[in-house]
């Protein structure tokens, strides 16, 4: 058996009925995914069982010539020995009629082992038991008879007769010693003809597997084991067949009950995801608001400053000499000293607190859009494709999942230490400018000028305060929506793995119906 032409008639069929099946495809393209994937699994299972059944026909044709080669060996081998026994009668029979007819000495028996020249048995030299027969030898020649000893009888009748016993005696005896001579060279000839037949069977069994290590004799030898498998286990599930074959448009129609809940919860993921994206918006025009309200406030901030060095210019030029005057510079210096970090610091938690809600925003947009194509393509592959077809595509998926889960909960973690380190900072930062601003409208003594100064600076500082009390308020409230929308992509995404779990068991049962489908039909 080749595997050349096993693989042939395995692709011959498939191609044949690929053609055949075209329009009855073409028909079922309005039907749900999962008819299609069970009737090509009930199509290819059909064709592998049909090559199934022709290997092993041709395995069988196989067995049957090595069986007729064997017994033809076996019939010549024993034509051969019928022809032997009968050669050795037909020289046995002339010496034994001369033998009775003559009773002569040189009586002997033919064997087996006289017709065979050259054997082992050359060296072996059987002794004489008469001693009238000539057996030939230089050994044999020099023996003598010893004459010391003699019995005469009386009778020469008797005698002859007691000789003739004895002679046949000797000769019964040698007889018997050549038969199990031959007796034993035939045991032997015999067990090497047994150990060159199992050699050969040997080899033959050799060949053939190594003939099958090819993959279409893997394939054929996994089909064959399913084959008995399912021998052994069918007398056990004749009735389970037969309920499946009385209950089979049910369980499309279940099939397809199931197919139509999955698009709704396809669905239903996508308005989520259309929720989710409008709160992103939301999110984005809230961050836009807040940076417009930060760049009013810093323009405020530079005003006053401005402000403040006018006032603290006009100060000092009508100070004069004064000994006040020395001190006025000094003042208005840490004045905008103050002015200066104060804005510096604003600025910093602003753009810092800016940054860092931007990149968490965009990387959970990325995140978002990467989820959504994997599980609408993981779903369509999972309805359609088949079990077997999206299960990586599932395991990295909720590898994904996982990631994401520990992803959001870092991102809560330092959203919610960043917005205190930024309040902290502000709340400092307004209380030093306060301080500041009060000792130098003090130092600044009793003028008209200094209390104008010092009410506006008090008002300088009340509406930076409301600003700062405002950003803060939103910040906490951004913070606030992005845990709320951490909290929802949690949900999302268990959500998502429970439906996944549940796609994974409705794949698994599937299989299991196509399964028992496919042994029905087989």
């Amino acid at each position: 058996m080749e595997s050349s032409s096993g693989s042939e008639t395995f692709d011959r069929p498939r191609r044949y009925r690929s053609r055949g099946r075209e329009p009855q495809r073409g028909r079922s393209r309005d039907k749900p995914g999962a008819d299609a994937t069970i009737s090509e699994k009930i199509d290819t299972l059909a064709s592998t069982l049909q090559d199934t059944s022709v290997n092993l026909h041709r395995v069988d044709q196989m067995l049957g010539q090595y069986r007729e080669h064997t017994d033809d060996q076996a019939e010549a081998m024993a034509t051969l020995r019928d022809t032997l026994e009968d050669s050795i009668k037909k020289l046995q029979s002339p010496h034994l009629r001369r033998a009775s007819a003559s009773h002569s000495a040189s009586f002997s028996t033919l064997h087996s082992s006289d017709l065979e020249d050259g054997s082992s048995s050359d060296g072996l030299r059987h002794c004489p038991t008469s001693p009238l027969k000539d057996y030939g030898g230089a050994d044999m020649g020099s023996r003598r008879r010893s004459r010391s000893a003699t019995v005469r009888f009386r009778d020469p009748g008797q005698t002859e007769d007691i000789h003739a016993l004895h002679r046949s005696l000797r000769d019964l005896r040698s007889d018997q010693l050549r038969l199990a001579d031959d007796i034993n060279r035939e045991i032997h000839r015999r067990n090497r003809s047994e150990v060159q037949t199992k050699r050969t069977l040997e080899n033959l069994n050799g060949r053939l597997q190594a003939s099958q290590k090819g993959p279409v004799a893997v394939r054929l030898e996994q089909r064959l084991q399913d084959i008995e498998r399912g021998i052994h286990s069918e007398p056990q599930q004749g009735s389970e067949r037969q309920r499946t074959q009385l209950h089979e448009p049910s369980n499309f129609q279940q099939m397809e009950r199931e197919l139509d809940l999955a698009r709704r919860r396809l669905e239903q993921s996508e308005g989520g995801r259309d929720t989710l994206v409008q709160q992103v918006e939301d999110m984005r025009a809230q961050l836009l608001r807040t940076e417009r309200e930060r760049v009013e406030l810093q323009q405020q901030v530079s005003l006053l400053s401005a402000q403040h060095r006018r006032s603290g210019r006009g100060e000092g030029r009508r100070a004069g000499g004064g000994g006040e005057g020395g001190r006025a510079p000094a003042e208005r210096v840490a004045l905008e000293r103050e002015a200066q970090d104060w804005r510096g610091q604003l600025d910093h938690i602003s753009l810092s607190d800016l940054e860092e809600l931007k990149r968490v925003l965009e990387h959970k947009d990325r995140e978002r859009a990467q989820l959504c194509s994997q599980v609408q393509q993981d779903s369509y592959v999972g309805a359609v494709g088949g079990p077997g077809a999206g299960e990586q595509r599932q395991r990295q998926l909720l590898g994904q999942l996982q990631q994401l889960r520990s992803r959001s909960e870092e991102g809560v973690g330092m959203g919610g230490g960043g917005g205190g380190a930024g309040g902290g900072g502000a709340g400092g930062g307004g209380a030093g400018g306060g301080v500041g601003m009060g000792g130098g409208g003090g130092g600044a003594g009793g003028g008209g000028a200094g209390v104008e100064r010092e009410q506006a600076q008090a008002q300088a500082q009340a509406q930076a305060q409301a600003r700062l009390v405002e950003s803060e308020r939103r910040r906490e409230e951004l913070k606030v929506r992005a845990q709320a929308a951490l909290r929802q992509w949690k949900g999302r995404c268990r959500r998502l793995e429970h439906e996944l779990e549940e796609l994974r068991d409705q794949a698994k049962q599937d299989t299991d119906k196509a399964q028992q489908v496919c042994v029905c039909v087989g």
